[in-house]
């Protein structure tokens, strides 16, 4: 359900999505797996902006690239 929202949100003309790109590309991360999107949009956002990792305490958001699980 949370895919499919934020995907008519991309596609409405009527609104304007900051970071579209990032937003898509979290979107097909979100999809193709059993993360959080928000943690998606967290490591997107980090790896186009250069970001070497972002710590976590979430297990699951730790196996993403870009993330590091603080024990």
């Amino acid at each position: 359900m949370i895919a499919d929202v934020v995907a008519r949100l991309l596609e409405t003309s009527e609104i304007e999505v900051e970071d579209s790109d990032t937003v898509r590309a979290a979107l097909r991360i979100f999809t193709d797996s059993n993360i959080d999107f928000a943690d998606a949009l967290i490591a997107e956002t980090g790896r186009l902006r250069g970001c070497e990792a972002t710590a976590t305490f979430d297990r699951k958001a730790a196996r993403l690239q870009g993330f590091v699980l603080v024990p």
